[in-house]
C-alpha cells in the first residue's frame, strides 16, 4: 500500500513541523497548558486546516495530522533512546548521521 502522505509529502510534513516548532505549540499539544482543555483532535483540526489554507492540494483530515504527529514523536523517541546507548555500535559521527536521518528523517 502506498504511503498517502507521498504525494506532496514534503509540503505537507513542512506545514506540521512549521506548526510543532513555533513557540508553544508542541507543548500545547503535549496538554501543556491544563486550563485550556483543548483536546489534540481539535488542535489536529486546526493544523488541518492551515494545510487547507496553504493550497496544498491534498486534504488531510484531523485524524490523519493526529497519527502523523504520534508517528513523528515515536519516531524521534525511538531515534533519542538509540542515541543515548552506551556501545551503540556506530563510532564514526557521518554514520551516526546517517543512522539518525534514516530513522527520523524529519
Amino acid at each position: 500500500m502506498a504511503d498517502r502522505w507521498s504525494d506532496t509529502g514534503n509540503q505537507l510534513m513542512a506545514v506540521i513541523i512549521d506548526w510543532l516548532t513555533k513557540e508553544g505549540n508542541y507543548n500545547r499539544w503535549r496538554g501543556g497548558n491544563k486550563q485550556d482543555g483543548t483536546k489534540k483532535q481539535v488542535i489536529a483540526n486546526e493544523i488541518s486546516q492551515i494545510i487547507r489554507d496553504s493550497r496544498i492540494t491534498a486534504d488531510r483530515q484531523g485524524q490523519d495530522i493526529h497519527i502523523k504527529i504520534n508517528c513523528l514523536e515515536q519516531q524521534f523517541r525511538a531515534v533519542t533512546d538509540w542515541l543515548n546507548q552506551t556501545g551503540a555500535g556506530v563510532t564514526c559521527e557521518e554514520n551516526i548521521r546517517v543512522t539518525v536521518k534514516h530513522r527520523c528523517p524529519y
